[in-house]
C-alpha cells in the first residue's frame, strides 16, 4: 500500500521512515475529517489508516525476532530512527541460516544508570548497570583474562584498566572488542581540576569519594569505551535518555529452516548441546547387571 499524501508521496509503507509513516497517517486523517461525505477516495484512505497504524506501532519499538535479512535490517533502521542502537553492525548482510537477529529494548534510569559528566554537568554518562544490562543484550562476553586492572600501583589515586571481550557479528562470526582507560584523581590532575570546578567546596568530599572507587571507576570507563564500539555513545542529555530508550541487537541460533534435511542436522546438535547438563543432572544412562 503506498502512502498517498505528503513527503513520502508514491512509497509504500514499508519502506517509509518511521517519521514519515507517523507523518502520512496524520495528514489522512486530518483530511479524513475534513471529508463530508464517504467517497471512493475516502474509502481507500481509510483503508490506509487501518494498515498502517498497526505497523506504525510496531516500527516505533521494533523489538523481537527477525529471520530474514530485509525484515532485520528494516528493524535496525527503525530502532536506529527511534531510540539508541548499539549492535554489531548496522545492517545485516546476511543472516545464516538458521539463525535470527533479536532486538531487545529498555529504558534508563536517568539518577540510577548514569552519573553526571564532569566536562558537561548538563550531560549523563552512562553507568555500570546500564553498560551491563547493553553488554548483556549484546550477548557480548568479557574476557575475564584479558579484562584487568593494567597499572603498576605507584600511586593509590591512579587506576588503569583494560577491558576486552567478543560479541557476535551478525554472520556468525565473532567481533573483539578491547579497549583502556586511566582515572587520575591527583591533586591538580585535569579530572581533579574539572571536580573542583564543578563541585566547588564541595570538591574534597567528592574527590575522596571518587578515591575511594577509583579502581571501579577506571573499569567502568575502559568498558564503556570498549563497547561504544558498537554504537553506545559516551554521554547524554537528560531529555535524550528520557525520551528513547535503548535497543540492542544480537545474532541467536534458532536451529529453524525450510529445509527438512537441514531442520533434522540442526535439531540433533540441539540436542547434543543439552546432554552433557542432563548427564551432570541425572547421571548417565545405567546399564543393566548382565551388560559387561
Amino acid at each position: 500500500m503506498k502512502i498517498p499524501v505528503g513527503p513520502a508521496l508514491g512509497k509504500l509503507i514499508t519502506d517509509c521512515t518511521v517519521a514519515e509513516l507517523e507523518a502520512a497517517c496524520d495528514q489522512v486523517e486530518a483530511d479524513l475529517c475534513a471529508l463530508n461525505k464517504m467517497t471512493h477516495k475516502a474509502r481507500k484512505w481509510r483503508q490506509l489508516v487501518a494498515a498502517a497504524r498497526p505497523l506504525l506501532r510496531k516500527r516505533k519499538f521494533p523489538t523481537g525476532t527477525y529471520s530474514t535479512t530485509e525484515d532485520a535490517n528494516r528493524a535496525l533502521r527503525d530502532a536506529d530512527e527511534v531510540g539508541w542502537l548499539t549492535a554489531p553492525s548496522r545492517e545485516v548482510a546476511r543472516l545464516l541460516e538458521g539463525t535470527a537477529v533479536v532486538i531487545s529494548a529498555f529504558r534508563a534510569d536517568v539518577q540510577l544508570d548514569t552519573f553526571p559528566d564532569d566536562e558537561d554537568p548538563k550531560r549523563r554518562v552512562p553507568g555500570k548497570s546500564l553498560l551491563d544490562t547493553v553488554a548483556r543484550d549484546l550477548g557480548l562476553s568479557w574476557d575475564a583474562n584479558l579484562s584487568k586492572r593494567t597499572d603498576n600501583g605507584s600511586h593509590p589515586y591512579v587506576r588503569s584498566c583494560q577491558a576486552a571481550g567478543r560479541v557476535r557479528n551478525f554472520d556468525g562470526t565473532f567481533r573483539d572488542i578491547q579497549a583502556h582507560a586511566e582515572v587520575d584523581v591527583r591533586d591538580g590532575s585535569p579530572l581533579a581540576k574539572a571536580i573542583v570546578a564543578k563541585f566547588g567546596g564541595r570538591a574534597r568530599v567528592e574527590l575522596e569519594r571518587r578515591r575511594q572507587f577509583v579502581l571501579s571507576h577506571a573499569d567502568t570507563a575502559a568498558r564503556l569505551r570498549g563497547i561504544r564500539q558498537l554504537g553506545l555513545r559516551d554521554s547524554y542529555l537528560p531529555s535524550e535518555l528520557e525520551q528513547k530508550a535503548f535497543f540492542t541487537a544480537r545474532c541467536v541460533f534458532t536451529g529453524q529452516s525450510d529445509n527438512e534435511a537441514t531442520r533434522q542436522v540442526f535439531d540433533g546438535h540441539i540436542a547434543e548441546s543439552f546432554l552433557p547438563a542432563t548427564s551432570a543432572l541425572f547421571g548417565g544412562t545405567k546399564r543393566a547387571v548382565g551388560d559387561r
